[in-house]
């Protein structure tokens, strides 16, 4: 990163026409504990899909939904059967 692409980075949305282009089915799995779990909260909010659903992990934070074995394992148990049924 350099000084100069600061400004870019700072505005960067990458949620951006969300509510009109994010029409397909939706998951967001994030963690109760994540400080990024308002970027979730915001996608949720804002996508287009009327097929939508949001699971929260308990206890979690953002990096325990990387390699945290009960966190991943709850995920997983969310993304197999969505991704069974929407693809």
């Amino acid at each position: 990163m350099t000084t100069r692409s600061l400004s870019q980075i700072i505005t960067y949305d990458a949620f951006h026409k969300a509510e009109a282009f994010l029409r397909q089915p939706l998951l967001v799995i994030a963690g109760s504990e994540a400080g990024s779990k308002w970027m979730s909260d915001d996608l949720f909010a804002r996508a287009a899909s009327k097929d939508k659903s949001f699971h929260v992990v308990e206890g979690s934070n953002h990096m325990e939904l990387y390699d945290g074995e009960k966190e991943v394992a709850e995920a997983v148990s969310k993304l197999g059967p969505f991704f069974t049924d929407k693809l």
